[in-house]
């Protein structure tokens, strides 16, 4: 399975999850943006970056992401792999350099449903 293959998977697992949530969910596959999947509910919008890979989610992506979702009043949401599955992270703020932590809090696709 090539990386391209891995990813795309990872990517529809998570689809699927947040689907099983309530959730209607849109791939973004080869669109070259922050977001990989958009997710909504009623008064929701999701932005979801899926990092399935060993390759981590580099500071000016996070920012992108935040922003974006910062301007759509929506939620920032990183979804990596661990080894229980998908670990779910809400971002939380701007990431400023390598000395700082990463501003995120943990976060579950049925905690913030309306």
């Amino acid at each position: 399975m090539t990386a391209y293959q891995r990813g795309d998977y990872f990517e529809k697992r998570v689809k699927q999850q947040l689907t099983d949530d309530g959730y209607w969910c849109v791939q973004t596959r080869g669109s070259k943006t922050p977001v990989d999947l958009v997710a909504l509910k009623p008064l929701q919008v999701l932005l979801v970056q899926c990092k399935g890979g060993d390759k981590p989610i580099s500071g000016a992506g996070w920012n992108a992401l935040f922003q974006l979702a910062h301007r759509l009043q929506g939620e920032a949401i990183l979804a990596d792999r661990d080894s229980s599955g998908i670990r779910w992270r809400r971002i939380v703020g701007w990431h400023v350099d390598r000395s700082q932590t990463w501003p995120c809090q943990p976060w579950t696709p049925d905690e913030a449903a309306p």
